[in-house]
């Protein structure tokens, strides 16, 4: 086990650790992407939610569980796409690194 520990410790040793700044043009431009991307993510879903509940008219149990996943898909769809990416930018703090990790 020691010798495990004296690898890894090796392994860091060698890492290069820096910090890095990315113009702001670049944010801009991510921030853009993913404000496009989650709108048309949240259109989607209630697209293809209101189809879904609409197109049910005797009775609501004739949805069946692949249509209520594939909803939750395109709901979670719009998570995929890092919401709280301005907010991590312009605000950084352990909490709002975590909830963007999450």
């Amino acid at each position: 086990m020691p010798s495990l520990l004296r690898s890894a410790e090796k392994a860091w040793a060698g890492a290069n650790f820096r910090m890095v700044y990315i113009s702001s043009g670049w944010t801009e431009n991510q921030f853009i992407i993913r404000a496009v991307f989650g709108i048309l993510a949240l259109i989607v879903f209630f697209t293809y939610t209101s189809r879904m509940i609409c197109g049910v008219k005797k009775h609501k149990s004739q949805v069946t569980l692949e249509q209520k996943s594939v909803a939750a898909l395109a709901f979670l769809l719009f998570f995929f796409d890092n919401p709280w990416y301005l907010v991590q930018i312009y605000s950084p703090s352990l909490f709002t690194v975590t909830i963007a990790t999450l």
